[in-house]
């Protein structure tokens, strides 16, 4: 059971150290994962208590108690999800949004190059027939 609760700090601080590297990377979440570290954090004392009190053998007590912290750590996962649910919907947009200006580049340009080949191709075709002033002549290779 120890090794449990070791790896349950670990856990936790672990867990800890994600959400501030999201605030770090998403700030303008930050509020909102503070809620959820404040959140988080009131609820530890009462979780190691619990620990020590399963580590004691006194089951029956740290059940009853993990059951009036179980609402507690549904907020905290309820919040979580929805943090991360409106991060994947910020990255996608933005994804979308590169994605379409990358588009418009694209055909932009094709249509640049396009359009700067046919003048090119166009220009050797036709050649000015001096003798007849400044009309128009077909290349000789078409007659």
């Amino acid at each position: 059971m120890k090794k449990v609760a070791e790896d349950a700090s670990a856990s936790q601080k672990r867990f800890m150290s994600f959400l501030d590297e999201t605030k770090k990377l998403a700030p303008n979440f930050e509020s909102r994962i503070n809620g959820v570290q404040q959140k988080f954090s009131s609820m530890l004392p009462e979780f190691q208590a619990i620990q020590k009190l399963t580590l004691a053998n006194n089951n029956e007590e740290a059940g009853a108690r993990l059951d009036k912290l179980a609402p507690q750590g549904v907020e905290v996962s309820t919040a979580m999800n929805a943090i991360s649910d409106d991060i994947a919907k910020t990255m996608n947009a933005a994804s979308d949004e590169a994605t379409a200006t990358t588009n418009q580049t694209i055909m932009v340009t094709y249509g640049s190059i396009t359009a700067a080949m046919a003048v090119r191709l166009c220009a050797g075709c036709w050649t000015w027939d001096t003798n007849q002033g400044s009309s128009p002549m077909l290349p000789a290779w078409i007659l």
